[in-house]
């Protein structure tokens, strides 16, 4: 029986304001949240390994398969799983997502202007470190600790690519496609539809419009943010990381228009242009070019 249930995107799209709306509604009675439900939905690969020296990639991927076969084992009917690997393989050998395991997929996507500008805050990068994160198709994320010992090797690639990997998914896991700025505007009708989706892939749950209600309600940008500003944001607490910036910051509200020059933005809109054409980031009236 496959249990996993991929909660994916590319880093700084949304992915843990969909698990509060996820984790409010499957693990509370009555659809208020607190940061503690996070705990629930644990990010994948950077919580099932431990800091090691002289890691790599390829010391992490050949346990890729070993890791989620364990995490399928679990007594529990399905489990939530964040990511930001792209759906790929390592050397043609190694699977990211091993289809043996997995349910099905969620992937949340967000217009790549702001995406980079999120990166930049998040990352306290420069605006070049930013765009070589998302501009480069063999970018790689890892962490590493004071004693410089390093875990969490996750292939993302670029933008495009990331969102492809997941698109022409060679192994048909059930995948469902979300666009951050349509869940952040119309979220109860966004996490209707994924509900329905987690239904219709042999999860059995009741759907509960009133508790729909108020897990929205409980889980809107603005009170997350104010969360965080009364407790702190609590993976950042327990990673130990300190940020100039909150990790709810901007949301919704971050407008690329306003803070990204035009040569950044044109930059982006001719890297990865048919794919934000497909998704609907690209205005009929041009003048990017």
């Amino acid at each position: 029986m496959t249990k996993i249930i991929w909660i994916a995107s590319y880093p700084k799209s949304g992915n843990t304001f969909l698990r509060a709306l996820i984790s409010t509604y499957f693990f509370t009675n009555d659809g208020n949240y607190e940061q503690s439900l996070l705990k629930n939905i644990k990010e994948y690969p950077r919580e099932y390994f431990k800091f090691r020296p002289n890691n790599s990639i390829y010391k992490e991927a050949m346990q890729w398969k070993e890791k989620q076969l364990d995490i399928n084992r679990s007594c529990k009917k399905f489990i939530f799983l964040k990511t930001h690997l792209a759906h790929c393989k390592v050397n043609d050998i190694y699977q990211t997502l091993v289809p043996n395991f997995s349910k099905c997929i969620i992937y949340i996507y967000r217009d790549p202007r702001n995406v980079l500008l999120s990166v930049k805050d998040f990352f306290n990068y420069d605006i070049e470190s930013a765009k070589k994160t998302i501009l480069d198709n063999k970018s790689i994320l890892r962490f590493k600790n004071k004693d410089g010992l390093e875990k969490n090797y996750a292939p993302i690639l670029d933008w495009a690519s990331n969102y492809n990997s997941y698109k022409n998914n060679k192994n048909k896991i059930p995948t469902l496609f979300i666009k951050y700025e349509d869940l952040i505007k119309d979220t109860s009708d966004e996490f209707l539809k994924i509900l329905e989706f987690l239904k219709n892939n042999n999860m059995s749950f009741e759907i509960n419009k009133a508790k729909i209600s108020k897990t929205v309600n409980s889980t809107t940008f603005n009170k997350l943010k104010n969360l965080e500003k009364k407790e702190g944001f609590i993976e950042t607490i327990e990673n130990g990381n300190e940020k100039s910036k909150p990790f709810f910051f901007k949301g919704g509200s971050r407008d690329y228009k306003k803070q990204l020059s035009s040569a950044n933005s044109n930059e982006i809109f001719q890297k990865f242009y048919n794919v934000m054409k497909e998704l609907g980031y690209i205005n009929r009236r041009v003048n990017h070019l």
